[in-house]
């Protein structure tokens, strides 16, 4: 019985997403210097879905979020997540948000981005993730 509530569930909460088919991509540089500033620009092609929504992503240490825009989204940063908070995603089949980060001057290294989109829409919650990304990060060149 639980695993059959289990698949209901699971099936009811991605159905949304399946009919509408949600993909998301990331787009940021795969090779950065330390104490550089970047930018992140995350697109989302929802097709016709129009619920609340909230996009997450959680930064390594080191990374500062600086700011960020999404049009009609909230932004919200704490710490080393960004969040962008839609109260009922707009029309547009595609959206997108960036925002800015700052790398610490003393870290380098191999660094993994990843985040969640998620949508709730007639009591049902669906969420995907964003594919993941990964950063090197390195120290600048001498002068």
């Amino acid at each position: 019985m639980k695993f059959y509530l289990f698949f209901c569930l699971f099936f009811g909460i991605f159905n949304s997403f399946a009919q509408n088919e949600v993909t998301i991509s990331m787009d940021a540089p795969n090779e950065i210097e330390s104490g550089t500033i970047f930018n992140i620009e995350i697109k989302i092609q929802k097709s016709q879905l129009r619920c609340f929504a909230e996009m997450t992503q959680s930064l390594p240490a080191g990374f500062k979020i600086i700011s960020g825009q999404g049009g009609a989204a909230e932004f919200v940063k704490n710490n080393n997540e960004v969040k962008f908070i839609w109260l009922r995603l707009p029309q547009n089949p595609q959206i997108s948000v960036s925002y800015k980060v700052e790398v610490a001057p003393n870290i380098e290294g191999n660094f993994t981005l990843k985040g969640n989109f998620a949508c709730q829409e007639n009591n049902r919650l669906g969420k995907i993730a964003i594919p993941e990304l990964s950063i090197k990060v390195k120290k600048p060149a001498k002068k």
